[in-house]
């Protein structure tokens, strides 16, 4: 599978500052992850933590809140992972259910789901 990048925005659930930013499309990652400074900059807080594995093996724990993403037109509060600091922005498979949207890897895009199986 071929991997790109998309645009998001990210913001607090009550409002305020938003950010917007290149991610990438990362259906291997259970959640979004985002540079914790990055989050913490527009006022979004942690209100847990969850142990995490990486793709390379490592083992860590971050830090996990809630706020609200927005990509091709459509937004959704969901869980984002406060990743380190020198990361590059992922957007997760949870992410990418929430905001009802499909990987389309060949063509490098994001679809909006038509239908869905129950």
């Amino acid at each position: 599978m071929g991997a790109f990048k998309t645009r998001v925005s990210i913001r607090g659930r009550e409002g305020g500052n938003s950010l917007a930013f290149d991610a990438w499309v990362d259906t291997g990652a259970a959640y979004t992850q985002i540079p914790e400074s990055s989050l913490r900059e527009i006022g979004i807080e942690p209100h847990d933590t969850l142990p995490v594995f990486y793709a390379d093996g490592r083992e860590d724990e971050r830090p996990i809140g809630r706020a609200v993403v927005a990509v091709n037109g459509r937004s959704e509060e969901v869980l984002v992972v406060f990743g380190p600091d020198a990361a590059e922005p992922l957007l997760g498979a949870h992410t990418l259910q929430s905001l009802l949207l499909l990987v389309d890897s060949p063509n490098e895009r994001l679809l909006p789901v038509t239908r869905a199986r129950i």
